[in-house]
């Protein structure tokens, strides 16, 4: 999966409104302020300069081309409503639903088999695989520990005792690391 570009403080004021201004995909912004942006393809919110945003008066771009200070866009993304966008509006490369649902979808693995593992632990969860246990458990409120019991694996008639103690802290944002991969990384080291 490819991952839209960021850029930090990449807000501008804008310059030339698309026309017509509820339905026009193109617009620019002041002198130089194009450079501060990502490279396109990139979620942009659009909002009036003289209040926050908030679902009423904002619009949610997708900004498919930049050339300068001109940005060629797709309008009312992510479920929102196209708005007439004005000269002296503002247009940030804000983090958006798609970026965070972006990030977690390239978190949550899925097992050899092609299963979701669920977090937090379920013990209808617990899982076998050729050999391999391991449990899931929540740590905290902010983070979940992942641990994995000891396993022999057999190869080529020899058997290695292998230990697997995997510590693994991520926030409930991303909803952690599921199990199946942080075994899958344990025993890919071996």
């Amino acid at each position: 999966m490819a991952f839209d570009a960021h850029k930090n403080l990449a807000i501008a004021a804008v310059a030339t409104a698309p026309s017509p201004a509820p339905s026009g995909v193109s617009l620019t912004v002041g002198a130089g302020e194009g450079a501060r942006f990502p490279v396109a393809p990139f979620n942009a919110t659009v909002w009036p300069a003289t209040a926050l945003p908030t679902p009423v008066n904002a619009e949610v771009v997708r900004v498919t081309a930049l050339a300068g200070d001109t940005f060629t866009i797709t309008r009312a993304q992510e479920q929102t409503t196209a708005r007439a966008i004005l000269p002296g509006d503002l247009i940030a490369a804000t983090i958006t639903a798609k970026t965070i649902t972006d990030v977690e979808a390239a978190l949550i693995p899925l097992d050899n088999a092609g299963v979701w593992v669920d977090v937090p632990y379920n013990p209808a969860n617990y899982k076998t695989v050729a050999g391999a246990t391991w449990t899931v458990e929540a740590a905290d409120v902010l983070s979940h520990a992942y641990a994995h019991q000891q396993d022999a694996l057999a190869e080529s008639g020899h058997q290695y005792l292998v230990a697997l103690r995997v510590g693994c802290l991520s926030s409930r944002l991303s909803g952690g690391l599921r199990a199946a991969e942080v075994l899958r990384r344990a025993v890919s080291r071996l």
